[in-house]
């Protein structure tokens, strides 16, 4: 303490300063929930199941894929979206799509009980180069990541070609039956084809 400063002045300097410690504190605390709260937002899962299909690069295809929920309308580029999947991404092949990734994509929000079904068709081949390989998975969505169900890829040798990847069967938790994944045909797509 100085000469001539009374000792009040200096424990109020020391309180001050305490309090603007303890307020800093308290808000890096608070800056540090908030950040944790909004990234755990963005990690919030936007679909249940991801349905990709993927074929050749070097393909200037077009490759549709068709997904069937419990109970619901199979849902490709004619019809694209129902009560629990949408198409998302429609891949028309590099003559008609010229950003062509060669992938389609389909979300699902809900996992409901029952039967699901996968397939793929050929809807057009532009350079008439076959088979196109093409390459179907199911995924399963979770806050703690992703896991793959489903994984089969095909070989598609003439225009119009439907194969049915994958049939499958979620309980009432959204769990995969044991035993129920098979490729027993059913067809998804049945207009006739004009490319």
């Amino acid at each position: 303490m100085s000469k001539g400063e009374p000792p009040g002045f200096v424990w109020s300097y020391r309180d001050l300063l305490w309090a603007l410690v303890i307020t800093f504190m308290a808000m890096s605390v608070l800056a540090l929930v908030a950040a944790t709260q909004q990234r755990n937002a963005l990690v919030e899962p936007q679909a249940n199941l991801l349905f990709t299909l993927h074929w050749d690069d070097a393909s200037n295809s077009d490759v549709d894929l068709w997904v069937r929920a419990p109970g619901e309308t199979p849902v490709g580029y004619l019809h694209e979206g129902d009560t629990t999947a949408n198409l998302v991404r429609d891949d028309l092949g590099r003559k008609k799509d010229k950003k062509s990734r060669n992938q389609e994509m389909t979300m699902a929000r809900g996992t409901p009980a029952g039967e699901w079904v996968v397939n793929v068709m050929l809807f057009a081949s532009y350079d008439s180069r076959f088979p196109v390989e093409a390459t179907a998975e199911v995924i399963r969505v979770g806050r703690r990541g992703t896991r793959t169900l489903v994984s089969r890829t095909v070989a598609l040798d003439h225009v119009g070609q439907q194969v049915t990847v994958a049939r499958f069967t979620l309980d009432a938790h959204g769990s995969l039956v044991p035993g129920s994944v098979n490729d027993l045909p059913v067809p998804l797509y049945a207009r006739e084809i004009d490319p």
